[in-house]
């Protein structure tokens, strides 16, 4: 009977733990997941503070990298000119086929728009990417790359995660929330003098079955002359949402239309 009991408060005591000590994800075992990821797309919210304004960004972008298909559309509101201090706005639409390169732009400024509309074959997209392809690139090379630009979470994603240092686990309604943060250090050449740079990272990204289903990330990074002693930062500050299914969009299909014509 008091083998019985004891099992009993054990039990008891595992039930109260909180999520966070039973099945969670390991920070290698989520890597591995997204490593392996062959489709998704994602949405983008971004805000830069600067000190010359504040610029907002809107993505959604999409990757199959079994078929060679990506698309992205980009809403961006950046600060104008001084002078004239009204907003500039883009708004832009690019899809890839596998075979073909579509792309439209529109860019608004002073109530004045402008659009640009192009359609890329294999031998366009190859001068394109000219630097970030070998002297004698094959067609696979190409199409490679271009679907490699697009993979978020290899390219950003994964060497983020990789880095950071896990501060916190928490298990809420079916998910897990981690929390991470990173510090890099390092310097950029500004003109003559060399300017010290440095990257505080912070963020929590949602988890479920082993794959994240939203990030929020807030990135400080500060640059401090030497000579002066002087300190500017540049704040972003974002979330990302995934989803684990691709379909290409309508505008997509619209836009292939419009610039085949």
């Amino acid at each position: 009977m008091k083998k019985l009991l004891g099992l009993g408060v054990v039990f008891l005591l595992m039930a109260a733990l909180p999520a966070c000590t039973m099945g969670a994800p390991t920070k290698e075992e989520i890597i591995e997941r997204m490593e392996n990821v062959d489709a998704y797309t994602y949405m983008l919210n971004m805000k830069i503070a600067t000190p010359y304004g504040t610029s907002t960004i809107k993505a959604h972008e999409g990757l199959d990298k079994s078929k060679n298909v990506s698309f992205a559309e980009y809403e961006v509101i950046s600060p104008g000119p001084t002078i004239k201090n009204t907003p500039i706005k883009t708004h832009s639409w690019e899809f890839f086929d596998g075979e073909y390169g579509y792309s439209k732009v529109v860019r608004t400024e002073d109530n004045v728009s402008t659009k640009e509309s192009h359609r890329w074959d294999l031998n366009d997209l190859k001068y394109l990417l000219k630097d970030f392809l070998p002297a004698n690139a094959s067609r696979e090379d190409v199409i490679q790359v271009i679907t490699s630009q697009r993979d978020y979470i290899s390219n950003i994603l994964v060497p983020l995660f990789k880095n950071a240092t896990i501060e916190g686990v928490e298990g809420k309604g079916g998910y897990y929330i981690l929390r991470f943060a990173l510090q890099r250090n390092g310097s950029i050449s500004e003109y003559v003098e060399e300017m010290r740079k440095v990257e505080n990272i912070s963020g929590e990204m949602w988890v479920r079955d082993g794959l994240p289903t939203k990030i929020h990330v807030v990135h400080v990074s500060s640059f401090v002359e030497p000579s002066s002693n002087t300190t500017h930062t540049i704040t972003k500050d974002y979330n990302v949402t995934f989803d684990y299914r691709f379909e290409i969009p309508e505008w997509a299909k619209k836009l292939r239309e419009e610039t085949s014509g």
